[in-house]
């Protein structure tokens, strides 16, 4: 058309079809950083490790690098004392030398990392370590929830297992329960869990029976452990009343 400007006139060409770029799969990185959230939070669910608990409620002591040093370094100024003293011919000094490079050696003996805590009838740290081991090895298998319970019971037993060290409180505690207790941690779990873990479909949603079949496991073993710890407030409320009538007496 006459007059009009050949820049703004006709049609504009069709807008191309816009190309999606192609979706890339995440890094290896990434992979690994969810990966680790994820055991992380099963982690967490589960609890912390019942080794770690026997062993802060039984005394067991936990010898750290600097400990080591420090007993190192009281060696060396126990060794040092002793040739200075035989050297310049003070005898005064050779008690001195030889306090200090006995004390420094029974700190190196004690720098020997966990001792471990055995209970006279009852639960190791080592047998502890075995079932943290496990759990920990089948923990991304299981759902929270069960994850959550057996928390539960591992809290319930490092509340219970530092009690039954004492000779008293264990004579209140029948020789089934202690039995029971032991067998929980050796075999009870573990074969719940795996007997549960071996019903599991390889494609399919967990069977709804078998989840079934082990949160009642859980409740039975948590109910067991719940009877024990009565058992040990009950005696514990009978030592304290024959105390106050024993105190009644001497009035």
């Amino acid at each position: 058309m006459a007059g009009q400007n050949p820049w703004v006139s006709g049609s504009l060409p069709k807008r191309g079809r816009r190309v999606e770029p192609n979706a890339k799969p995440p890094g290896k990185a990434a992979t690994q950083a969810v990966q680790k959230l994820l055991r992380a939070n099963q982690r967490n669910l589960l609890g912390r490790p019942l080794r770690a608990a026997l062993l802060e409620g039984a005394g067991g002591k936990r010898w750290h690098g600097g400990k080591l040093v420090l007993a190192a370094t009281v060696v060396s100024g126990g060794l040092a004392v002793l040739v200075a003293g035989l050297a310049s011919h003070g005898l005064w000094l050779l008690p001195i030398g030889a306090c200090l490079t006995l004390a420094g050696g029974y700190l190196v003996v004690k720098a020997g990392g966990d001792k471990p805590v055995a209970m006279p009838g009852m639960v190791s740290a080592e047998e502890a370590a075995e079932l943290d081991a496990f759990l920990d090895s089948i923990a991304a298998r299981l759902p929270p929830e069960v994850l959550e319970r057996i928390a539960q019971l591992k809290e319930e037993l490092a509340r219970l297992l530092p009690l039954l060290r004492d000779e008293q409180r264990l004579v209140a505690v029948p020789m089934e329960e202690r039995f029971f207790i032991r067998q929980l941690v050796a075999r009870y779990l573990p074969d719940a869990c795996r007997h549960y873990l071996d019903l599991l479909p390889t494609t399919d949603a967990p069977d709804e029976a078998a989840r079934a079949s082990l949160d009642e496991q859980l409740a039975l073993l948590f109910a067991r452990l719940e009877k024990v710890r009565a058992l040990l407030q009950a005696d514990q409320q009978e030592r304290l009343s024959n105390h106050a009538a024993f105190l009644r007496g001497k009035q």
